[in-house]
């Protein structure tokens, strides 16, 4: 029998054979500051202090049970403790070099002051895990610095080494890898390329040019400007610029060919793959531009906006007012619902491959080129995400390129062309409020519909305010039956004009047979967001998939029935359904002990059901851990390479006895490590204005209330 003791001092099979590979890379290199994440016996962090000149070795590891978590390593926290103190007493020969923090890697980031020449990911082995440790860390890495970990190739962990190829893929780096298990990359700059369109900004170039310079340039950037046909001395001032910085390109227009075309031209000379549109008579902030590209690589995004413009005249000293975008996530359907959002001031970080999918800068829209960019790319399928507390300045005024162009009366017209290829991505009543106001509807966003107000500053007329502010105000007692009295004596006006108005009598009606439905009258056809969207979501996963055989628990009804259409299903519930419908097999099963062998299920879902689980609600026992057993089976059942589907209400986790539980993100994905997230897509709290936001953010979904999330995980 094992004890603590000897738990705690052991070495895991294989590991020492790992421990000279990076040791070897640092010497190599000379590097001298770097951490661990996942420290474990502390073998690896005592090879590499015993044989390399590292200063200073940052030693991150929780030493804490992660419930849900399959790994041979994830102890009692009783263990952990020995194996905690055991380390420490191992690795204290080498004094201060060592810096030990009892931390989850993604708490630790603000207890490592300095940049690092390294980091050693060996901690959390899900896919989730490591991609999450990469992004987090990735930036707390000096540019030509190293990224590593462990266990790539290792059958256990196939989550490592995707999490690895994705994220270097993405960034054309090259993986080395050693039989032992290690891995490692360069980290190689992701340089910018600056472009800002020009034409006659004789006034304002230089000082553009200058907030890239001060702080935002860094070592590999570049600068493109194309001067667009200008008739003062703005091709003169950039030439000048372009002779006194290395990093400046001037592109010449014979010709004024718009803003589009502009842009267009400054995008296909430039040489690097990530791309900052900077108007020629705005200014960034300083040191803004490395936070920004830090958020786009961290969130996986193809565009990072910032939050706020501040708006300004002569000088950036002096803000006339700003405008800020509160959405983190911007979709399609926000370019219809508010101005405010970052399509409008086309000055954000984006891919040039997102550039290139939207099919670039429309160029016969005159000033709505930036807008109708963001527009294609939302449309496209680009992510678009905004970094909370960041701004840039943005210079107005009546000399400006919106000004000019806003002047020639085509905005609405300019704006159809460019939604036109988009058709059916826009709601049905938007294209008819289009089609009546064609002249005028552009101008009149924000006032077409009036969602809440997530977005920036919605136009809702006052009368369209008023009374619900006085309802609202009114104490329930009193302002339920008022509601009730004012639907009834509705209900009464059009039975008296129905009877008025009925001379054929072809069907008896009395007054004694009314069937009053008082709540039916409504601008639009109501609906749960969450219960309409999450099936859709899955159904079309399913269709894509076309599996054999789908198996379904405990979800919504319709779910089935509908998917039944065109794939086989079976139904399990703790309330068995007796449902009779071709291509539809219903049952029983208890979730937290499902009757199906080990790895049997190659298309599984439970949608809004594991919040349920234990709480009494639908009869079944109670018990406090029901979900987390019911989650496990579900992993159990899963065939490798199979799907599961699984949908849960999240936000700020809790319960509302005993309807259900609230899950936060980073819940939901440690329950499951052991499966891949292949997707995330939320309903968010504000769902009726959004519909369901794909590839959404852990940060957009901790802040829901009461959102709805759609995990598609697969079993590797």
């Amino acid at each position: 029998m094992k004890t603590e003791e000897n738990i705690a001092q052991r070495e895991g099979p294989g590991w020492t054979e790992a421990y000279p590979i990076l040791s070897a890379v640092i010497n190599e290199r000379g590097l001298r500051v770097g951490a661990e994440l996942g420290v474990a016996y502390g073998g690896h962090a005592e090879y590499i202090l015993a044989h390399t000149q590292v200063e200073r070795l940052y030693g991150i590891d929780p030493y804490r049970h992660i419930f849900g978590y399959s790994d041979p390593m994830n102890f009692s926290n009783k263990i952990f403790d020995a194996v905690y103190k055991n380390t420490q007493e191992r690795l204290s020969p080498f004094g201060g070099r060592f810096i030990p923090i009892r931390k989850k890697s993604k708490d630790a980031l603000s207890d490592v002051p300095e940049t690092l020449d390294f980091i050693y990911i060996d901690a959390d082995h899900s896919y989730k895990g490591v991609r999450d440790d990469i992004a987090r860390w990735y930036d707390k890495v000096r540019p030509g610095g190293i990224i590593a970990g462990h266990d790539y190739d290792h059958p256990n962990f196939p989550g490592v080494k995707n999490a690895v190829d994705e994220f270097c893929a993405k960034h054309n780096w090259k993986v080395h890898s050693d039989k032992s298990g290690v891995w490692w990359v360069e980290k190689e700059v992701r340089s910018v390329s600056f472009i800002i369109p020009a034409f006659n900004c004789e006034d304002t170039i230089e000082e553009a040019v200058s907030s890239i310079l001060a702080s935002n340039f860094q070592h590999g950037d570049e600068i493109v400007i194309v001067n667009d046909g200008s008739t003062d001395a703005t091709l003169l001032k950039i030439t000048r610029l372009e002779k006194k910085h290395a990093g400046i390109r001037v592109i010449n227009h014979e010709k004024n060919l718009g803003g589009g075309a502009a842009r267009n031209t400054a995008v296909k000379h430039s040489s690097h793959e990530l791309i900052f549109c900077l108007d020629s008579d705005n200014v960034l902030e300083k040191n803004s531009i490395q936070k920004l590209k830090s958020f786009l690589i961290e969130t996986r995004s193809d565009v990072a906006s910032f939050s706020s413009l501040y708006f300004f005249n002569t000088t950036p000293v002096t803000v006339a007012h700003k405008w800020l975008f509160k959405k983190e996530i911007i979709s399609f359907s926000d370019v219809f619902y508010s101005f405010i959002i970052p399509p409008s001031s086309g000055n954000y970080l984006y891919t040039k491959e997102s550039w290139r999918i939207a099919g670039g800068y429309p160029e016969e829209a005159g000033a709505l080129d930036a807008w109708g960019f963001g527009v294609r790319q939302l449309a496209t399928g680009a992510k678009m995400s905004v970094l909370r507390d960041s701004y840039y300045f943005h210079r107005f005024g009546n000399e400006s390129y919106w000004m000019r162009e806003s002047h020639k009366g085509t905005l609405s017209q300019n704006a159809l062309a460019i939604i036109s290829p988009y058709r059916d991505q826009i709601q049905k009543d938007i294209i008819s409020y289009i089609e009546t106001h064609p002249d005028t509807w552009f101008s009149d966003i924000g006032t077409i519909v009036t969602p809440s107000a997530t977005i920036g500053v919605i136009r809702v007329p006052f009368g369209k305010t008023l009374l619900p502010r006085i309802k609202k105000a009114l104490p329930s007692f009193i302002k339920n039956p008022i509601k009730k009295i004012s639907l009834y004596l509705s209900f009464v006006s059009d039975y008296r004009a129905f009877v008025a108005s009925d001379h054929t009598h072809r069907f008896p009606m009395t007054w004694k047979n009314r069937y009053p439905q008082l709540h039916d009258k409504t601008a639009g056809t109501e609906f749960d967001t969450h219960y309409l969207y999450h099936p859709a979501w899955a159904a079309r996963i399913i269709a894509k998939n076309n599996p054999s055989k789908h198996i379904d628990i405990s979800s919504i009804l319709h779910f089935s029935t509908l998917v039944s259409a065109f794939v086989p299903v079976e139904f399990y519930d703790y309330r068995p359904a007796a449902i009779t419908l071709g291509g539809l097999t219903c049952g029983s099963a208890d979730l937290t002990a499902l009757h199906f062998t080990d790895n049997s299920i190659e298309s599984l879902s439970c949608m809004h059901t594991i919040e349920h689980i234990g709480l009494g609600r639908y009869g079944d026992p109670i018990d406090p851990d029901g979900d987390l057993k019911a989650m496990k089976e579900l992993v159990r059942v899963l065939a490798p390479g199979g799907t599961l589907l699984f949908v849960t209400p999240i936000g700020k986790p809790r319960i509302q006895f005993n309807a259900h539980r609230i899950y936060s993100y980073e819940q939901i994905t440690n329950y499951f490590s052991d499966l891949k997230l292949e997707e995330f897509s939320l309903i968010p709290d504000n769902g009726l204005q959004t519909g369901i936001v794909k590839d959404a953010s852990e940060t957009l979904a901790d802040a829901q209330k009461y959102g709805c999330g759609c995990f598609w995980f697969k079993k590797i």
